[in-house]
């Protein structure tokens, strides 16, 4: 009986807790919430959950952060590497030295600053044109790009080199998805699953991509796993076309 009362006191007292730190939060929330129209207004293109300025604020914090996060811990390693001897004697200096840096927060504003003006670009244009296009990112991705300016000669040769690798890979992604084979019915789902170290993901994100780029079969109402149909449109009168020549 007595380790029953005393168990049921410590349930209720992590109850209490529980509700306390509820009551906190929800203060805290209410104190710190910013609400006004502007944070929340975004353009129809807009694909981000929150509105135009509230992403802005959100990408150019975490843009920062990553990049101080990483520079800061390429710093400790070397320094852990090289100065082992000063980081006994003397940790927390040391590690204040290294936490503190101005090498390390000017390098966070270079990817903070970039992701900050590819954002602004891209919802600006969408403002001005009205319109998506691959004019809207050349333009956002060439203005953001001249962000490298902030770095030191030192270092822009590696971040150049950086930009250069990511552009091709990106590249090669998009080619890949021009390209891929749209007419995958289950069959060759099951196949790929098995032998090709893809699961279920993999076909879902696919078919999403094909009722996408397809929307000529998807105004037709075509099932987006009837292979057979999938693959050839009837186009008025004229023989079948494939669906590539929509692309």
């Amino acid at each position: 009986m007595d380790q029953l009362e005393t168990q049921e006191t410590k349930d209720k007292q992590q109850k209490q807790i529980a509700n306390t730190f509820k009551i906190l939060n929800n203060f805290i929330e209410q104190q710190f919430k910013i609400q006004h129209p502007y944070l929340t207004k975004k353009h129809d293109l807009c694909k981000h959950p929150n509105g135009c300025l509230a992403h802005l604020f959100d990408i150019s914090i975490s843009g920062v952060a990553v990049g101080y996060l990483s520079k800061t811990a390429v710093q400790l390693i070397i320094n852990l590497i090289k100065n082992m001897k000063q980081l006994k004697q003397a940790p927390i200096k040391e590690l204040f030295k290294i936490l503190i840096n101005k090498d390390s927060l000017k390098f966070g504003l270079v990817p903070g600053t970039q992701l900050f003006l590819m954002q602004f670009m891209q919802c600006a244009l969408r403002y001005i044109r009205n319109k998506e296009g691959n004019s809207n990112a050349f333009f956002s991705g060439f203005i953001s790009g001249l962000c490298i300016l902030l770095i030191k000669k030192d270092f822009r040769q590696i971040f150049a080199l950086y930009l250069f690798v990511r552009a091709l890979d990106w590249s090669f992604q998009a080619y890949n998805m021009c390209f891929e084979t749209v007419n995958n019915p289950d069959n060759f789902n099951k196949f790929a699953n098995k032998n090709m170290y893809e699961d279920i993901a993999d076909t879902s994100i696919r078919a999403a991509w094909i009722q996408k780029k397809n929307k000529q079969l998807f105004l037709k109402g075509i099932k987006p796993f009837d292979a057979q149909n999938r693959m050839y449109i009837k186009h008025g009168g004229s023989p079948q076309i494939r669906i590539k020549q929509f692309y």
